[in-house]
């Protein structure tokens, strides 16, 4: 939730409005399933994102080296969004050239 909240504030306070905070079991799978959709919107839309492909097995014991891969890989594909958009915002260079 961190991390697409740092990603878009807007679309994650929609997307997640019925499941967020997770009270119960059917906030639980709604909000892996959410989870699973935006992750294979990002995916279909910027091939280059390097993330990983999850399942909602991956989410319902978030642990071992395959979360902790997508956990790094999301992280990093947030970051540089988040670069782009104050370079873009302050015309700066990216950090990454």
């Amino acid at each position: 939730y961190f991390l697409f909240k740092k990603l878009n504030k807007e679309s994650t306070l929609e997307i997640f409005r019925n499941c967020w905070p997770i009270l119960d079991k059917k906030s639980e799978q709604e909000f892996r399933k959410q989870t699973i959709d935006w992750i294979t919107r990002i995916k279909k839309d910027d091939p280059e994102c390097n993330l990983p492909n999850i399942t909602p097995s991956l989410l319902i014991t978030p642990s071992g080296e395959k979360f902790y891969q997508f956990l790094f890989y999301f992280s990093v594909y947030t970051l540089k969004q988040k670069a782009k958009a104050i370079s873009k915002k302050d015309d700066l260079l990216p950090l990454w050239v």
